[in-house]
């Protein structure tokens, strides 16, 4: 009773996260079933309480209008002798005060603040329906379709979220064997989800790989969705161990990258070399390794300076060194990290704890 219908709702999403972050994704039985449907209830008490609040900011809205209009209808009136085209012109001026106006605009900016609640809100709930539920129709018709229509109204097209999104959306519909679907889901996330970053969260279930796999096969042979969709494929077979795999992707990524270089995609490559460091490294292959974080290292510096993307570089060249039982150049390269960490970190983060620790 004494609170606002947005304060109950974010508390009550505040409240399904903890509850996920609580549990496993996967393998839900017995109690841990109950416990996701108990977060699952709390996203739709969010979500009903978020939408009680759009609906009464739209009314509020309304009620600014239609006081306007009555108001400028009267003043038609009193002016004009009840002359039917001067009042049919005040209905459609709507003419508003300047603290009407700023009302408005404040309405709108809540609206819109309101509607990203509801659009997060739907994807968690997708993501219940379809990691913990296991009830992906759920999750694709009632949570991402309406997610992906209020963020791009939003947000626009291009936002990191609409393609995680399209992403989960184009995996559920391999699951259903409904390929064209999945394709075009898959393809459009791509193109606007180009992260190069093994750190990212990927799926490695054997739906995801084979719809990547499936779109490898259909893609013109020098596009960049199709190093998009090799790095995907690479980061799938590391994370799984499959390091000679992960090794053939992230070397197609690399040659398709290098055939489009420009000042743009600069730092995917470095990524990309990166990440083939990081494999190197997984095989035991440091010198190998080294080159590849060198060649990062030779951008990443030219391009962002002392910046923590660089500093990790130099760390890992720092582990090469050290497997490499050089340890002055393992020093080196970690106290040139430490001195950027200490420039851009904390001196409490766990970043520069471990450079102190390697040291």
């Amino acid at each position: 009773v004494n609170y606002s219908p947005q304060r109950i709702a974010r508390s009550c999403h505040a409240l399904g996260t903890s509850l996920g972050r609580s549990m496993p994704s996967t393998h839900i039985v017995n109690n841990q079933q109950k416990a996701a449907g108990l977060e699952m209830k709390c996203y739709e008490i969010a979500l009903e309480y978020f939408r009680q609040t759009s609906q009464r900011l739209s009314d509020t809205s309304a009620s600014i209008v239609s006081a306007a209009s009555t108001r400028n209808i009267a003043a038609a009136v009193d002016a004009d002798n009840n002359n039917d085209d001067t009042i049919t012109q005040a209905m459609a001026d709507k003419k508003l005060t300047e603290e009407e106006q700023h009302n408005l605009k404040l309405l709108d900016n809540r609206q819109n603040e309101i509607q990203l609640d509801i659009a997060n809100t739907l994807t968690c709930m997708g993501y219940v329906y379809d990691t913990k539920l296991n009830k992906p129709k759920q999750a694709l018709e009632h949570c991402y379709l309406e997610f992906l229509r209020i963020y791009k109204i939003q947000l626009g097209n291009l936002d990191n979220s609409v393609g995680s999104t399209l992403h989960n959306m184009g995996v559920i519909h391999g699951f259903w064997n409904q390929a064209q679907d999945a394709l075009e889901c898959l393809i459009e996330s791509l193109s606007i989800d180009r992260d190069y970053s093994m750190n990212k969260e990927i799926s490695t279930d054997e739906t995801t790989v084979l719809c990547y796999e499936l779109l490898a096969g259909l893609l013109p042979r020098d596009s960049l969705e199709l190093a998009d969709i090799f790095f995907k494929l690479g980061a799938c077979y590391a994370k799984k161990g499959m390091f000679n795999d992960a090794l053939a992707m992230l070397q197609n990524v690399l040659r398709l990258q290098l055939s489009h270089e420009s000042a743009d995609n600069e730092l995917s490559i470095a990524n990309t070399y990166h990440n083939l460091g990081g494999v190197y490294f997984e095989k035991q292959n440091y010198k190998m390794a080294l080159r590849m974080y060198e060649e990062d290292l030779q951008i990443t510096q030219r391009k962002l300076g002392d910046q923590e993307e660089v500093a990790e570089t130099l760390s890992s060249i720092g582990h090469i060194y050290r497997k490499l039982q050089d340890y002055e150049k393992a020093r080196d390269r970690y106290e040139e990290c430490l001195r950027m960490r200490h420039v851009t970190l904390n001196d409490d983060d766990l970043r520069v704890v471990s450079t102190l620790s390697n040291l």
